[in-house]
């Protein structure tokens, strides 16, 4: 171990277990940083969430059925009536295939056909297709999200040997219709479970069926809450409108929240950092008097005392970061035991590495002020004063 290091521990921690004990506290609130900085930039990458869903009611009894929602008849062209052309209002009939919960992680996947339009499919799905090609027009093909094809253990151009239609309840006849056209990017995390046909081709082959969901998309705060005012009025004249999931305010702050959680997470880690420094400097001053005694100037008790710190920000960091990668490696592999098939998503990145060298450059630069008003107003004299 360098002279210097020796020195700057001897000042600052009296027991190498107190050293250890300080690298774990910084590592542990670098890692709860980078973990809030993942789930944060996972959300950023979202793309093409609904504004508004609005769904239709579910039967009394509470029990999920095949239909999922019971039918919200003329909803969707009220809302296209009464709102302006920027507001893009779509139709959609949903069914559903399976939900799955896990209870310790709360991590939810709802696997679910959608009948959508073919301009839902030009606007929104199309352009996130990953793999394979969009649906051909009067085909019967379908698009997967990433989640879904995993499951159902599919590739391009294999046939779906699953029931895929909009009736309200399968057959067997429903089984190996379609043939899968293309799979979903994972950024379109909001349908990773979804099953996309077109609602034209469908109804071509087997009539009008009605909506049970509605996705709505704007660009602006006063749209919204226009939006927002209109279905609350249309709610209580219409029985068939159930729930009204409103993810506006997620979606549009993603970047600010990111902002505002990480800086307030920082601000308290470093607050937590520096009381304990304060704690580890009581008595400090008397041996920093004694060695000023000695004839150590203030410049060479600073320069040790940054060097030893800087190494110790470093140590916690790396710790941080492979403590990050251990827990969201075994964090993945818990959820793939759920899902059935391989997921990543948690992965530590650039952007980790770059919020932890900015956290310990602060923390560096707010200890070295620290120590270095500690060195200028300690005098020998009062030292020796406290020895005696």
């Amino acid at each position: 171990m360098p002279v210097k290091f020796k020195v700057f521990r001897s000042i600052l921690f009296s027991k190498k277990g107190t050293l250890y004990v300080y690298i774990m506290v910084l590592a542990f609130f670098m890692t709860f940083i980078n973990f809030k900085f993942i789930a944060s930039f996972n959300s950023m990458q979202q793309s093409d969430i609904p504004d508004i869903v609005v769904k239709g009611k579910m039967d009394e009894d509470g029990e999920l059925k095949y239909k999922y929602y019971n039918d919200m008849p003329d909803v969707s062209s009220q809302l296209r009536n009464q709102l302006n052309e920027d507001v893009k209002i779509y139709p959609v009939t949903a069914r559903s295939m399976m939900t799955d919960r896990d209870p310790l992680t709360n991590a939810t996947i709802e696997y679910t056909v959608y009948g959508v339009s073919n301009e839902f499919l030009d606007d929104v799905i199309n352009k996130n297709i990953q793999n394979g090609n969009k649906i051909e027009t009067g085909s019967h093909e379908i698009l997967m999200g990433s989640y879904a094809k995993n499951f159902y253990e599919l590739e391009i151009g294999d046939v779906v040997n699953h029931p895929v239609t909009l009736k309200k309840d399968w057959m067997e006849d429903d089984i190996g219709l379609y043939k899968l056209s293309g799979v979903l990017s994972n950024q379109l995390s909001y349908f990773k479970g979804g099953i996309f046909l077109s609602r034209e081709k469908f109804e071509k082959d087997y009539g009008k069926i009605n909506d049970n969901m509605i996705f709505i998309y704007l660009d602006d705060k006063e749209s919204f809450e226009e939006t927002l005012s209109l279905l609350q009025s249309l709610r209580m004249s219409n029985p068939s409108i159930g729930t009204i999931s409103m993810n506006y305010y997620e979606k549009h702050g993603i970047m600010q929240n990111t902002i505002l959680s990480c800086s307030f997470w920082g601000i308290m880690s470093l607050i937590v950092i520096l009381l304990l420094v304060s704690y580890l400097m009581k008595g400090t001053s008397r041996k920093i008097g004694i060695l000023k005694a000695l004839g150590i100037s203030n410049k060479i008790m600073v320069s040790v005392f940054n060097g030893g710190m800087m190494i110790v920000l470093v140590i916690s960091m790396i710790l941080a970061l492979i403590t990050t990668e251990i827990l969201t490696l075994a964090y993945n592999h818990y959820l793939s035991g759920f899902y059935g098939f391989e997921v990543e998503e948690f992965m530590l990145n650039l952007y980790c590495v770059w919020v932890d060298l900015v956290f310990i450059i602060i923390c560096f630069c707010a200890l070295s002020i620290r120590i270095y008003k500690l060195t200028r107003k300690t005098s020998p004299k009062a030292a020796m004063q406290k020895i005696n």
